[in-house]
């Protein structure tokens, strides 16, 4: 006689996920499935790559993951083993995925935007004398009377730098 496999008790977490993803209409294994994913993905990938895999769903026995470019893919395609043994590890909701794909889709991610450099207004043009004071100055330590004048500048400008 063939002995019965015993269940595992379910935690207080997967009763009240399960009764969420009931609440939703989630009435497939692997939509439960993809809602328990959802839960312990921070802890499978980790707070780095959190900002950049995430899973969009669940298709039979694969795991589809979202990258926001290429690069991104080629460089997280290696390690695909071992995030598959991770997602394993995390309990036997999960026994069912034997594969992952990688799928390329930046509108997942938020987007960075850089913040606008404005002009510093606090750089004011040299006057003719501090221009002509430090070109003297220049050409009296050996340099030439052509290249004076532009050092002068800089000079000027980088000392404004360093005081602000």
């Amino acid at each position: 006689m063939a002995t019965k496999r015993r269940k595992s008790r379910p935690t207080q977490i997967s009763r009240i996920i399960d009764r969420g993803a009931l609440s939703v209409g989630a009435r497939t294994k692997q939509t439960k499935n993809y809602i328990y994913l959802l839960f312990h993905w921070k802890k499978i990938v980790g707070e780095r790559n959190l900002r950049i895999m995430a899973p969009l769903a669940i298709k039979k026995s694969t795991l589809v993951v979202a990258v926001p470019n290429s690069m991104v893919k080629h460089n997280v395609f290696p390690t695909l083993p071992l995030l598959l043994s991770k997602i394993h590890a995390q309990g036997e909701e999960f026994s069912s995925i034997s594969f992952i794909r990688l799928q390329v889709q930046a509108a997942v991610f938020p987007k960075k935007r850089k913040k606008r450099v404005e002009e510093d207004k606090t750089l004011s043009e040299p006057s003719e004398e501090e221009l002509g004071f430090r070109t003297t100055e220049l050409i009296k330590e050996g340099i030439s009377e052509e290249l004076a004048p532009h050092l002068a500048r800089l000079f000027y400008f980088a000392e404004i730098r360093k005081t602000q």
